[in-house]
């Protein structure tokens, strides 16, 4: 079965891009000295030194695959292809702004909702409903009232 599709912007592409240059240019390089270096302290057994530094490479070198996997299955999108709502939400007694994008680059503290989450789900298939009764992530219920559609898809 093949893997599902990443959609991410442009600019989260090319962020993961440097990103994923950087870890394999510098950072390896850093570690592989730092690894060296604690080599020469002796006991390999007993070198505090030399097990923070391997630990250091195994967990740069599973973040390097993890992006190498999502650079890999990227499937770029237009920055006018993401749903953009103005809402009301009740439980917070206030207006927000929000953007539906791709699991990869979800940040609700700063207004970017998953695709895949139940709200973001909810938004994408709205029809023609304004107000909306969805479950949030805490388990807890919330009414959100579309104001606005800012861009559609």
């Amino acid at each position: 079965m093949a893997e599902k599709r990443i959609k991410m912007t442009k600019e989260r592409y090319d962020s993961q891009i440097e990103k994923l240059t950087y870890l394999k240019n510098e950072k390896r390089d850093e570690i592989a000295r730092k690894i060296e270096i604690a080599r020469g302290y002796g006991d390999l057994s007993e070198n505090a030194e030399y097990d923070a530094a391997r630990d250091e490479q195994a967990k740069m070198e599973a973040e390097i695959a993890d992006l190498e996997k999502e650079i890999n299955l990227a499937e770029i999108i237009d920055e006018s292809e993401i749903l953009k709502v103005r809402i009301y939400r009740h439980a917070l007694g206030k207006e927000a702004v929000y953007s539906i994008v791709s699991s990869s680059e979800a940040d609700p503290l700063n207004g970017l909702i998953s695709d895949e989450s139940d709200v973001g789900k909810a938004l994408i298939n709205r029809g023609n409903e304004t107000t909306l009764h969805i479950t949030l992530p805490n388990g807890k219920q919330d009414q959100i009232d579309i104001l606005e559609i800012l861009s559609d898809r």
